[in-house]
């Protein structure tokens, strides 16, 4: 559903996988901090697991929108990754660390309840710690990988409707088939010539002959 959305946002297949492959390393630290703190993948962790879905994607999401702004100003794609990546630094690492901090109550709980707590606090912690520092170097990275590799696919293959109408005239359909044209305006292709067909001030054959027998 995510990558439906962002599919219809960026009108493009390829940008939304560079915010989705964010979600992998947030799930790697969490998956990570589970395990050196001796939980257990439970309920609680995979509540956490699927919240990681979203607050990876929203910081890869800053740098991805930004760096189309720039390149739709006429930037580069290196540029454009760096300069975005630059700029979102400092809200991707306030609201990310404003909201480790808030998290961390779950993660030192105690008392009542204090397992599930933790298990779910450990899980978004490890997630998105690992994710902000990894993705502000992965995701820029990325996003210029795919996105020269689209902008290569543009110039190598040009689509458009009028490109492929002015194609269809000046080449030929089948190759080996030489397309030239005479003096009489009649095209020849191969052996076969055509000339334009005109009646004006002409009449076929048949009808001249019918025309100067005498009537009986």
């Amino acid at each position: 559903f995510v990558f439906l959305v962002l599919s219809a946002q960026y009108e493009s297949f390829a940008l939304p996988f560079v915010i989705m492959l964010a979600v992998p390393v947030a799930i790697l630290g969490a998956l990570g901090f589970q395990l050196l703190r001796g939980l257990v993948n439970d309920v609680f962790c995979q509540v956490g697991l699927l919240m990681l879905v979203g607050l990876s994607s929203k910081n890869a999401v800053l740098i991805v929108e930004f760096a189309e702004q720039l390149r739709h100003q006429g930037k580069s794609v290196v540029d454009s990754a760096i300069e975005a990546a630059d700029t979102r630094l400092r809200p991707i690492l306030m609201t990310s660390f404003a909201f480790l901090l808030g998290v961390l109550p779950l993660v030192l709980a105690s008392g009542a309840g204090a397992s599930s707590r933790k298990s779910l606090g450990t899980a978004v912690f490890g997630g998105m710690l690992l994710s902000t520092f990894v993705n502000l170097i992965f995701i820029p990275v990325l996003y210029t990988l795919v996105e020269t590799a689209r902008t290569n696919n543009r110039v190598a293959n040009p689509v458009g409707s009028a490109y492929l109408a002015s194609a269809s005239t000046l080449m030929p359909s089948e190759p080996g088939v030489v397309v030239k044209e005479t003096p009489s305006s009649s095209r020849t292709v191969g052996s076969v010539t055509s000339r334009p067909t005109s009646t004006v001030g002409t009449a076929e054959p048949s009808t001249r002959c019918a025309a100067s027998m005498p009537l009986a």
